[in-house]
């Protein structure tokens, strides 16, 4: 392109948030100006895009953002974007992407950063993920797990699904939808995708026809065998010539198979299948104090049920929170690690660990403090005891029971 524009930069990686690789007409947007770019991923003509804080990317017809990262180094995690046909997207910066904005148009990103929509809520629990995400212009918003399970939250009702791998789920502006298998639409969104990373070839290859590689690779074959007095063999110049060659057009090939690519649109899912029911939890007030170290420990109520902060039980389970109010009457500071020191014992005898809490680890002399302690149990399990105590030491318990529904 030649352009001189501030971000644009050519040849060897400088670090920061890049765009590597674009095909057709993609436009970037910082500020009140507006400009056209091109990413060329490898070879002598390479030119990539530094990306700024606000800068906002869009493509058009035929035209997408292959590869779109930063470089976060070995202490953080990072984030990888691709950006199908009309898409449009807006970037947080602070050194690596903190936040991506997504305005309208299909994606595939792999990250645990934020990732803002008109209607959907998306948690990491397992960490970056790898996902696609179509982002309607009416707000609507489908996303599909390629690996692990993914948190997917309704901004407006609060209510969550969990996706596996290889479901999507559909947030509408109403509601979140019944997670179901994956759409057409991804599977040939996944298609495209390899196509336009084999096109890469393409720019790899062409550059070492265009050096003269197999030439420059007989030359050096001819030094070492002057030097060693042994001949190399096996190699043949004009073969390695037309294999460069092959993989050339073979990354072409793949470019034009992207490019002419049509993708399909969702198939819309049926009226029944649409809104997961509402189960309300069980909630049962408790009112015991447990005195653990000093400290007491009120536990006020408890709840059961199927959903948390949007998430969804796994199959079989529920959630149990357990509110509780903390006090320190001691004249000491207390420290209380509840990973290690709290438990929940079931029925069954059986120790459940703790799944999450809030709620303060150290406690000045007189501090209060509320919060909740968070365990996955069976949906059959009613009686429990929550149990403080290392467990190579004395340990107190309290009970409680929900009542039969």
């Amino acid at each position: 392109m030649g352009q001189s524009w501030e971000g644009l930069i050519e040849g060897e990686y400088m670090g920061d948030v890049m765009i590597t690789y674009t095909v057709g007409d993609v436009y970037l947007e910082r500020g009140d100006k507006k400009r056209k770019i091109e990413a060329i991923p490898s070879g002598k003509n390479s030119r990539w895009v530094r990306l700024k804080d606000g800068d906002r990317i869009g493509t058009v017809s035929r035209s997408y953002v292959v590869h779109l990262s930063d470089d976060p180094g070995p202490r953080q995690t990072g984030t990888v974007i691709t950006a199908f046909p009309n898409s449009e997207l807006s970037l947080r910066i602070k050194g690596i992407i903190t936040a991506v904005e997504l305005i309208c148009g299909l994606f595939k990103i792999a990250t645990e950063k934020e990732v803002i929509t008109p209607t959907a809520e998306l948690r990491f629990p397992q960490g970056p993920s790898p996902f696609w995400i179509d982002v309607a212009k009416d707000g609507t918003v489908v996303v599909a797990s390629e690996a692990v399970p993914m948190e997917i939250v309704h901004k407006k009702t609060k209510r969550g699904a969990v996706i596996n791998s290889r479901q999507q789920v559909t947030v509408t502006q109403e509601d979140i939808l019944q997670p179901c298998d994956v759409d057409q639409r991804f599977k040939e969104a996944y298609r495209v995708e390899e196509s336009l990373k084999a096109s890469e070839a393409k720019f790899l290859y062409g550059d070492m026809l265009e050096g003269n590689a197999a030439q420059e690779l007989q030359k050096i074959c001819d030094v070492v065998g002057q030097k060693t007095g042994r001949k190399i063999d096996g190699y043949d110049p004009a073969k390695y010539q037309k294999w460069l060659k092959e993989q050339k057009e073979f990354g072409e090939w793949k470019l034009d198979e992207a490019v002419e690519s049509e993708l399909p649109e969702f198939k819309p899912q049926k009226q029944e299948e649409k809104t997961a029911p509402i189960v309300k939890p069980t909630i049962m007030d408790i009112n015991k104090i447990v005195s653990y170290q000093g400290v007491d420990f009120k536990l006020a109520s408890a709840e059961k049920g199927q959903e948390f902060k949007g998430r969804n039980a796994p199959e079989g389970k529920d959630f149990l929170v357990i509110n509780i109010e903390a006090k320190n009457n001691s004249a000491k500071q207390v420290f209380v690690f509840y990973d290690e020191e709290s438990r929940l014992i079931n029925e069954s005898d059986e120790t459940i660990v703790l799944e999450n809490y809030k709620l303060e680890s150290s406690f000045e002399p007189q501090f209060e403090n509320k919060g909740f302690l968070l365990f996955i149990v069976a949906k059959a399990d009613k009686k429990f005891k929550l149990q403080l105590g290392k467990k190579s030491l004395p340990k107190v318990e309290v009970e409680f029971e929900f009542p039969e529904e």
